[in-house]
């Protein structure tokens, strides 16, 4: 499979509605954090962020559904794990194993220009990331040339953005390093992050 792929109207015009009114309404539970620990980010000596020239932590609402790392999930896991399944439909992929998922809202930040971005990372090792973007806004998503090696880098090199579009997906290995930007214009970017696993039979 290729390793980075573009899904455009990976939900219905249905679902994309209904998701987008849930997360966007005044009673979905999210939680205050950083987009990445700003002691990591400090101290630039994580093989698993790119400490570049233009790079800012910023503060972003998130909700975990799901994460190996603890033991319960959110009540919303069932409904974000049936629509990251039928996201991953679109490339034959029909039994994922969900390591995390998780939804981001992120706001403008007055401190932050066009040239700024979020911190490159890789989310985890040896599986592959789910974005889907759950609203139109500006802050692309920005995928870069280098990859994990283990090693502290510290140039990152744009190879692809992407707008985000409501209804609009991609899927790429993980060992991409990748980030987002906050949006300028538009009031909130929210999307959902997965990681999955799955046996490597799709054809793509």
């Amino acid at each position: 499979m290729h390793d980075l792929i573009v899904i455009d109207n990976a939900l219905t015009e249905t679902e994309a509605d209904e998701l987008e009114k849930l997360l966007a309404s005044d009673i979905f539970p999210y939680y205050l954090g950083m987009d990445i620990n700003p002691k990591v980010f400090e101290s630039g000596d994580s093989p698993q962020i790119i400490k570049s020239s233009n790079a800012v932590t910023t503060t972003q609402m998130s909700h975990i559904c799901h994460s190996i790392k603890y033991a319960n999930n959110s009540p919303y896991f069932p409904y974000a794990k049936e629509l990251s399944s039928k996201i991953l439909t679109h490339l034959d992929i029909t039994n994922p194993e969900f390591e995390r998922i998780k939804f981001n809202v992120m706001f403008p930040n007055q401190n932050l220009t066009k040239i700024h971005h979020n911190v490159p990372h890789i989310d985890s090792f040896d599986v592959w990331v789910l974005l889907y973007f759950v609203n139109d806004s500006d802050g692309d998503t920005l995928l870069f040339k280098q990859r994990y090696t283990g090693e502290v880098q510290d140039v990152a090199i744009v190879r692809h953005r992407v707008t985000p579009a409501k209804g609009k997906a991609i899927v790429f290995k993980s060992d991409i390093f990748h980030c987002s930007t906050n949006p300028i214009m538009s009031e909130k970017r929210i999307v959902m992050n997965v990681n999955f696993n799955f046996q490597e039979d799709a054809q793509v």
